[in-house]
């Protein structure tokens, strides 16, 4: 589900509010994964994902590019 144009490159970081970090807790306990996101199996974390993009659209909020990796590396996963 990742869209390589949307990925920022390996050597680039950017922080994302704390308002991510609560949807995507919100999405994994809501989906019934529990709040550990770093935990969540690779599957498990592109639900979580999709549910995170889809609640922010639905607020008006544009998905920056590279959001995807900046909310793995916020959360502590290594597959961004």
């Amino acid at each position: 589900m990742s869209d390589p144009s949307r990925q920022l490159p390996a050597n680039e970081q950017f922080n994302l509010p704390e308002e991510w970090l609560r949807t995507a807790e919100l999405a994994a306990l809501n989906l019934g994964m529990g709040e550990t996101l770093h935990g969540l199996s690779p599957e498990h974390w592109q639900l979580v994902l999709v549910n995170v993009e889809a609640r922010m659209r639905m607020r008006g909020i544009e998905t920056p590019k590279g959001w995807q990796k900046a909310l793995a590396q916020l959360v502590g996963r290594s597959d961004g």
